[in-house]
C-alpha cells in the first residue's frame, strides 16, 4: 500500500535553495565593490562582468537577492572604464605622444612646404620666424641629409630630472634618407610666463659635428659683435 492509499499527501521535490533565508549575493556586492575601485583599470573591467553573472544567477535562485547591486556595478563599471580610456587617450596624445614623436609633425610640415603648420608647432617665443627662415632651415636639413623620414626619442639619453618644469630638453635621432643625426630639443610643456599649457616646441638644435650645429629657431648673440663696450673706448676726458 503507498502512501495515495493511506491518505496521505504527494509533496514535489524542493528547489534547490527553497527554505533558505534570503542573503545578498557576494557576486553583487564585488560587482559593485570592482566598478568603484576606478583607479584601476582591471577591476572596473571585472565588475560588470561580475555583475552580469549576478544578475542572472539571482533570477534562478529565489532565496538570492542584490540585483539592484548588480545592476549598479554593471552601469558603474561600464561608465568608468569608458572614462578611464577617454582620460587614456587625451593623456597620450596630449602629452605623451609630442614627447615621443618631438619635432617630427614640425619636420614633416617644413619638408612639406606647409610653413602655416611649420609655425603652428612653435612656442610663442618662435612663431616670429619668417617663411624664408623656415625655408632656409629645411633646405639646409635637406642639402646635408636628405628627405626626412621619421624620428625617435634617444634610447642612450638618460631620463630627465627636470620634470615639474615648464621647459625640458630632450634628445632626439632624427631619421633622413641619407642619414640620422642626434637633435635637441626644448618640449615647451607650459608657458612659462603665464603657466597655460602649450606642448610646443622651443629651440631644435641638430648636431653635427663634420657640417657644423644648425639651430631653429637661429640663435641670436645677445650682443652685436660689431658693437664696442662702452668699457673698451678710451676716456677722452682722462689726463694724459
Amino acid at each position: 500500500m503507498n502512501q495515495y492509499e493511506q491518505g496521505g499527501t504527494f509533496q514535489a521535490p524542493l528547489e534547490p535553495g527553497y527554505g533558505e533565508p534570503p542573503r545578498t549575493s557576494g557576486l553583487a556586492i564585488s560587482s559593485l565593490v570592482c566598478s568603484l575601485i576606478f583607479c584601476c583599470p582591471l577591476t572596473t573591467i571585472i565588475g560588470p562582468i561580475l555583475g552580469l553573472i549576478a544578475f542572472v544567477s539571482i533570477g534562478s535562485k529565489p532565496h538570492l537577492r542584490g540585483k539592484g547591486l548588480a545592476l549598479t556595478g554593471i552601469i558603474l563599471g561600464v561608465l568608468m572604464t569608458t572614462l578611464q580610456a577617454w582620460a587614456g587617450f587625451q593623456f597620450y596624445d596630449k602629452l605623451m605622444k609630442p614627447v615621443l614623436e618631438g619635432p617630427k609633425t614640425v619636420l614633416v610640415a617644413g619638408f612639406a612646404n606647409d610653413m602655416s603648420a611649420f609655425r603652428d608647432g612653435l612656442a610663442d617665443g618662435a612663431v616670429g620666424v619668417t617663411d624664408e627662415e623656415i625655408q632656409e632651415f629645411i633646405d639646409q636639413l635637406r642639402s646635408r641629409y636628405g628627405e626626412f623620414s621619421s624620428t625617435e626619442l634617444d634610447p642612450s639619453q638618460s631620463a630627465p630630472t627636470a620634470f615639474g618644469q615648464p621647459i625640458i630638453l630632450y634628445t632626439y635621432l632624427l631619421h633622413f634618407s641619407d642619414s640620422t643625426v642626434t637633435a635637441d630639443v626644448e618640449i615647451v610643456i607650459a608657458d612659462p610666463q603665464t603657466g597655460q599649457f602649450v606642448m610646443k616646441l622651443g629651440v631644435m638644435t641638430i648636431r653635427d659635428s663634420e657640417n657644423g650645429d644648425l639651430s631653429f629657431p637661429p640663435l641670436v648673440s645677445d650682443q652685436n659683435p660689431d658693437d664696442s663696450s662702452d668699457a673698451d673706448v678710451p676716456d677722452e676726458t682722462d689726463g694724459g
